[in-house]
């Protein structure tokens, strides 16, 4: 059984058996509702990291796109000089009769496009253990704000029920609650 389902099946035990003890206050909202409007404000959803996944198994099906440029420049340079001396009646002639220069240029781009799938993450995906810390904090903190709930409410009730001469404890109790559902708590006292 996922810690998701148990907690809410002791809140909703809790419930039950709380709804004796609460039908005398009439203006307070039930408790599973305080706790389910503090939970909602803290966006803590469970259902939110089971969607996250879902997704990560996926993900795997999807390939990974990868583009790369290679640019080359090839340079070349020929150079040759043919040298020539001639010895005449007329003297000795000293010198390049012909001389010749080439040069060539390549330029080359390579576009190069890669899908790339990573199959091994259908069996293991290291995000995977991402997720599952996350779930165990995520529990963590439901644990811990449903415990404070629970203790503000409770606390509240009895107060009200006992008619507490000390209204500032009261009001303290009301802007906790209130604090921790984001305002809920006095709007469902003022209907």
């Amino acid at each position: 059984m996922s810690n998701y389902k148990f907690v809410t099946l002791v809140l909703l035990a809790a419930s039950l058996f709380g709804q004796g003890l609460r039908a005398s206050n009439g203006n307070l909202p039930d408790v599973i509702m305080v706790q389910r409007a503090a939970l909602d404000y803290a966006r803590i959803r469970p259902e939110d990291l089971s969607n996250l996944k879902k997704r990560t198994r996926t993900s795997a099906l999807l390939p990974t796109f990868q583009l790369a440029t290679k640019r080359t420049y090839i340079n070349k340079i020929d150079v040759s000089v043919s040298d020539n001396v001639s010895v005449t009646s007329a003297g000795t002639n000293i010198g390049p009769e012909s001389s010749s220069a080439q040069q060539n240029t390549d330029d080359n781009t390579v576009l190069e496009v890669k899908a790339v799938w990573s199959l091994s993450d259908l069996i293991y995906n290291r995000d995977m253990l991402d997720i599952a810390e996350e779930a165990r904090l995520q529990m963590r903190d439901r644990r811990a704000l449903v415990t404070d709930i629970n203790r503000l409410y409770f606390e509240l009730e009895r107060t009200i029920k006992n008619g507490s001469a000390d209204p500032i404890r009261r009001e303290e109790l009301v802007a906790d609650l209130d604090a921790l559902t984001g305002g809920w708590f006095s709007q469902q006292l003022q209907k």
